[in-house]
C-alpha cells in the first residue's frame, strides 16, 4: 500500500492488472486460455511481447506526428515567406 501514494500511482496499478488479466493470466473457467484468447483477439499473452508491441504501436505514432508536425511547419514557412 505504500507504492499508491496518489490516484496516478494507483490507476498505473490498476491499469497493469488489468493487462495481466485479460492477456496474461490464464483462467480456469476459460479452460487455461486469457480472456484475449477467448475472444480470438490477436495479442501477445507475455509481458516481453506485449511491451515490444506496444512500443512498436508508439514508435509509430511519434513517427506520424512528427511528419504532420513537420508539414504543418513547411505549409507555415511557405504561407510566411509569400
Amino acid at each position: 500500500m505504500k507504492g499508491l501514494k496518489d490516484e496516478p500511482t494507483a490507476r498505473t496499478i490498476i491499469d497493469g492488472f488489468t493487462i495481466h488479466y485479460n492477456f496474461i493470466r490464464p483462467h480456469q473457467s476459460l479452460n487455461g486460455k486469457t480472456p484475449a484468447q477467448v475472444a480470438r483477439m490477436e495479442a501477445p499473452n507475455n509481458w516481453k511481447s506485449l511491451i515490444e508491441e506496444a512500443t512498436k504501436h508508439e514508435v509509430e505514432l511519434l513517427a506520424k506526428a512528427t511528419t504532420t508536425q513537420n508539414q504543418a511547419k513547411e505549409q507555415a514557412i511557405k504561407v510566411i515567406a509569400k
